[in-house]
């Protein structure tokens, strides 16, 4: 690789992902070339600084190649041996800066069976055992052919050119996903597991996972038939159980899909990792006679997982499912804001794996959930000198989930949270009071009140309004005139947004701004609608901001960035108050 500008020169950091314990670097060999008074000088990585980082189920060996500067030549160069039957090695092409070309050879024995799965926006073309470059033809952009290798040993070579730049772009829904490069799975001839199915067999009867699991403790079937006596319903029971697991078990936020510690030490000390406590929660529903199973995922940050690789290493969370009267529930019992049946946003990655006595996998996307948020304004005093409005926000599981953990962790932010949205009203209101309603019981619904004062100019020609005090989105969350990758909104929403502001006696609307919808399809809206009741002396403003389509081509873009044009014009709205005539 050649260091063109000051901003790669991070690349002399190398990070390279090596698999499981099982693995271990027998060679390594790190070179910087610079040109220095029209000679070549050479510095060589010193092997003593080698250094290995575990994360989670995987193992980086971390570099720094020395003397790197613009304009400098790296080669890295490393030679793995594992023990296992088993390896799965990812490769990066993409970074956030253009890659003229990028060349990556891979040797391993022939007894070794190679599968790989590549992300790119070129298709690799496969020139077999001839290297296309020799040809003088016309390049690919992406292209792979054999190597030629040793007797025992078999090689291929992927070449990308020309590879853009990383774009950052919001509403995506995993960007790891989008990234180029290779995941390559290494298995020993006659040692693979061909099927998910066969994997699980392993996951359910071996103890190295999850002890207990094909045959249940009788301590657990002790304690969740005690944890659950004098429930009326199923449903009663595995509600019970997961508020005790949740609100007793501390859990230490390490996220695997292992549990770590043996069940009954996890019970005991009363402490785990998110595997180990959602494992507990698995244990006593079984034992409390409900069909309940581990569930593999992988979270968003984390590669999917794909369902025609077995590989365990794709996945880096488990949860627990329930089923209850043929109702499957999804529970993660490790985060003490998580209601019943809740699993936060970034559960929801795709493919998933369910551990069972066969197994079975399924698909967890965020366009499948809903989440509704409403917020209500009212007037309690209408007098000029005593005018008063409460703001009432009602909050779905997933902005509920998130706030509470925020509020909980921060109580200033909560005082906070209400003060942005003052400070972003069309007119000048003061705070008297707020109160908040469950926000240490995720069981409940989670609502934020609050109570403004506000002073009427008398003498004022007239005041401009902006009805719409509470604003879906400040301004459009697509500004960007292009765009590269298809957008993921998330989960299906409804924010809803009602106003009954009764004006002072001496005050009347002379300007009201039309009343409109903006459709974005047939389940997606915006209804803006205002009226203005001379009688009661009453502006009333109803709002609906409905997506019920989350998920959208590049090509619809446009459409989508347009419609949201139209729904911050409306939200920007006004209205003309003047004193009335005497």
């Amino acid at each position: 690789m050649k260091i063109l500008s000051q901003n790669a020169i991070s690349n002399g950091d190398i990070s390279v992902p090596i698999g499981s314990e099982y693995t271990d670097v027998v060679k390594l060999k790190g070179t910087t070339y610079n040109l220095e008074d029209d000679k070549v000088v050479t510095s060589t990585f010193n092997t003593k600084d080698l250094n290995i980082v575990t994360t989670g189920l995987m193992r980086y060996v971390k570099v720094s190649l020395p003397s790197v500067k613009v304009g400098s030549v790296i080669d890295f160069e490393m030679e793995l041996e594992n023990a296992a039957s088993y390896s799965h090695i990812p490769f990066v092409f993409q970074s956030n800066y253009p890659v003229l070309f990028c060349e990556l050879q891979i040797i391993y024995p022939k007894e070794v069976s190679l599968y790989y799965i590549a992300t790119s926006r070129e298709k690799f073309v496969d020139f077999a055992e001839k290297n296309p470059a020799t040809s003088g033809l016309p390049l690919p952009e992406s292209y792979v052919f054999q190597s030629k290798s040793l007797v025992a040993t078999a090689s291929k070579t992927w070449v990308r050119r020309n590879i853009p730049v990383l774009e950052e772009e919001p509403y995506v829904l995993n960007p790891v996903d989008l990234i180029e490069g290779i995941d390559f799975y290494f298995f020993l001839a006659g040692k693979l597991k061909r099927t998910w199915e066969e994997l699980n067999t392993s996951l359910y009867e071996e103890e190295t996972f999850y002890p207990g699991l094909a045959k249940l403790p009788s301590s657990f079937i002790t304690n969740g038939k005690r944890l659950v006596n004098g429930s009326q319903t199923d449903e009663e029971k595995a509600r019970r159980i997961f508020a005790f697991v949740r609100d007793s078990f501390k859990c230490n936020k390490i996220e695997t899909i292992a549990p770590g510690t043996l069940p009954d030490t996890t019970w005991k000390i009363k402490r785990g990792s998110v595997a180990g406590v959602n494992f507990q929660l698995v244990l006593l529903l079984k034992g409390a006679g409900l069909k309940a199973n581990p569930v593999l995922l992988s979270i968003t940050g984390n590669k999917s997982a794909s369902p025609n690789v077995p590989n365990l290493n794709s996945f880096n969370y488990m949860v627990c499912r329930v089923i209850v009267d043929s109702v499957a529930y999804f529970l993660d019992a490790s985060a003490k804001e998580n209601p019943f049946g809740f699993l936060d946003k970034r559960c929801y990655n795709g493919f998933a794996w369910v551990v069972d006595s066969t197994g079975y996998g399924l698909n967890l996307e965020p366009s499948e959930l809903k989440e509704r948020n409403t917020v209500v304004l009212k007037t309690d005093s209408n007098k000029t000198g005593e005018y008063t409005v409460t703001v009432r926000h009602t909050y779905g599981p997933f902005s509920a989930s998130y706030l509470r953990s925020v509020w909980r962790r921060d109580s200033s932010s909560l005082r906070e949270e209400v003060m942005d949205e003052v400070r972003s009203m069309s007119f000048e209101p003061s705070l008297k009071s707020f109160e908040v309603r469950n926000l240490n019981a995720p069981d409940s619904v989670l609502s934020l009140s609050y109570t403004l004062s506000w002073n009427w100019d008398k003498d004022a020609t007239g005041l401009i309004i902006k009805p719409a005090f509470y604003k879906m989105f400040e301004k459009n969350p697509f500004s960007s005139p292009k765009r590269t990758y298809p957008i993921a909104m998330g989960v299906q929403t409804d924010h809803i947004y009602s106003m009954v502001l009764k004006l002072p006696d001496d005050f009347e609307v002379s300007e009201l701004p039309k009343s409109s919808k903006v459709v974005l399809s047939e389940n997606s809206y915006y209804s803006y609608f205002i009226t203005y009741e001379r009688e009661s002396n009453q502006l009333i403003l109803n709002t609906k901001l409905q997506l019920r389509d989350t998920n959208f081509d590049v090509k619809d873009y446009n459409s989508l960035r347009s419609f949201f044009d139209e729904v911050i014009q409306l939200q920007s709205q006004s209205c003309l108050v003047t004193p009335k005539s005497q």
